[in-house]
């Protein structure tokens, strides 16, 4: 709406300006390029709309709306220094520029990594009204500048093409003998199923195989677990309706059982309501005893969005979920539990944490009376300004980008 609300104005004020006088010829170019970069945008043509944004700006330089709307799209791309060079420009050439551009540019800054810069750039121009907001970015540039200087030399690898795909490949998970590697895929980016990738004797993986059905279904299945034992598989299922429409929501926990570890998965059956609600239910990982369930939900009684909870199996039954407390979860989001062989190391994502940039990755350890350390970030560069966890990338869902998902790494 906002994008038709400015073709809309710029149809009105063409060839007129803003101040009544009759536009030049360049600036009616200027105009010309700026609706058909919003034309393209909305149709999700990224690049070609960046495109001709930068070439309405080069007719008009003096535009801010151009500016702004170029380097939100740059940095909706994870173009970081893209938006930071764009935002650079706008403070320099439009009128109160560095006042109007600051917190953009000093984001864009953090994003690509420059710390040191952003630092500055507050300094310059944090004020008492938003206080709260500068702070954040404060925490987090500073955070950023540790980070990098703190890197831990080991880059991320790709698992290559037998694993990944030109689709979204989601929630990867390592069976305990390290012989299978388990994740979601979004097929056709749309439907979401379980799929396995047994190991190769090189070090590798064989092609990645569908789990088949079941487990998977008509539904949408993701984020797998299976047990260390390797007889029990739970997993999220969402689209889920009871005949009353309320008693199940949307996306609930599920389990499947297994006699032997090479045999086939039972027909899921969905956790009790003591576990499912109305409300989300997923992610689900499961302690080396079987005796406690890590999962997701957002939940009354939590504290922001989604958190991490966490029920236990006592007297032959789930108990009653508990969240899994502050020094896990914030205001914002966590997500994607996974707790280790240890028993004792909680790994999950946030997005309410100083961080790179997006999502980080975080790590938390159990202590003698049950509760958390406080959570702390893995750090660059497992960490980066993209949203490092295991979900697609937001890009994908804001472009429709074919070919650029986030896929699994080790």
């Amino acid at each position: 709406m906002r994008h038709l609300a400015y073709i809309i104005i710029y149809l009105i004020l063409a060839p007129w300006g803003a101040k009544g006088q009759r536009m030049t010829k360049a600036e009616r170019k200027a105009t010309k390029y700026f609706n058909k970069a919003l034309t393209l945008k909305a149709a999700k043509k990224y690049g070609e709309a960046c495109t001709s944004m930068e070439r309405s700006i080069a007719k008009y330089p003096t535009n801010a709306d151009a500016y702004s709307m170029l380097g939100e799209w740059y940095f909706a791309g994870h173009e970081f220094e893209k938006a930071a060079e764009t935002f650079t420009k706008a403070s320099a050439k439009c009128k109160n520029g560095r006042t109007r551009f600051a917190k953009a540019l000093t984001r864009s800054l953090i994003y690509a990594g420059r710390g040191d810069e952003a630092l500055g750039l507050i300094a310059s121009y944090a004020t008492i009204k938003d206080s709260s907001e500068w702070n954040k970015l404060r925490a987090q540039a500073e955070f950023v500048k540790t980070a990098m200087m703190r890197s831990w030399g080991v880059w991320p690898v790709n698992l290559g093409i037998r694993v990944n795909s030109q689709y979204p490949e989601l929630f990867p998970s390592m069976a305990v003998d390290t012989q299978s590697l388990f994740f979601t895929r979004r097929v056709n980016n749309m439907d979401e199923e379980l799929f396995y990738a047994p190991a190769d004797s090189c070090g590798g993986w064989f092609a990645a195989r569908n789990a088949g059905d079941p487990p998977n279904s008509p539904n949408q299945e993701s984020a797998q677990f299976v047990s260390a034992d390797g007889h029990y598989l739970f997993f999220t299922r969402c689209e889920n309706m009871s005949e009353n429409g309320s008693a199940e929501g949307g996306c609930d926990l599920f389990m499947a059982y297994r006699v032997r570890l090479d045999g086939p998965w039972t027909i899921a059956q969905p956790f009790g309501q003591t576990i499912n609600n109305p409300t989300y239910e997923g992610m689900p990982t499961l302690s080396p005893d079987n005796r406690e369930l890590y999962f997701v939900s957002d939940r009354k009684g939590g504290f922001g969005g989604y958190d991490i909870w966490v029920s236990r199996f006592e007297n032959g039954l789930w108990q009653l979920p508990e969240n899994a407390g502050p020094a896990i979860n914030t205001a914002g989001n966590e997500t994607t539990p996974f707790i280790a062989a240890d028993n004792k190391t909680l790994f999950f994502a946030s997005d309410h944490r100083p961080g790179l940039g997006g999502t980080d990755i975080f790590m938390s350890r159990r202590k003698a009376n049950n509760s958390w350390t406080t959570a702390e970030n893995l750090g660059y560069p497992i960490n980066s300004a993209h949203d490092d966890k295991s979900e697609a990338e937001r890009f994908n869902d804001e472009w429709g980008v074919r070919g650029m998902a986030r896929n699994s790494i080790v």
